[in-house]
């Protein structure tokens, strides 16, 4: 498949504010969202994987999103 568009994405944390995501690669057609957690430190977010929980934490210390792990 090949990419359509770059563009940003915004994710609403659960304090109610957003941090946003720059450079994600639009895929027209595909019916699930992927994220690369390997491209994230790139973009100055901390990837955290410990005691069965994953976190993702932007550069100002919020975490944007967590989930247990399988």
């Amino acid at each position: 498949m090949n990419a359509k568009r770059i563009s940003n994405v915004s994710i609403k944390r659960k304090d109610g504010e957003h941090s946003s995501i720059s450079d994600i690669l639009y895929i027209f057609g595909m019916k699930c969202n992927l994220l690369s957690f390997g491209k994230l430190p790139e973009k100055n977010y901390k990837v955290n994987m410990e005691d069965g929980m994953l976190k993702v934490i932007d550069a100002k210390g919020n975490l944007v999103m967590k989930s247990l792990m399988p």
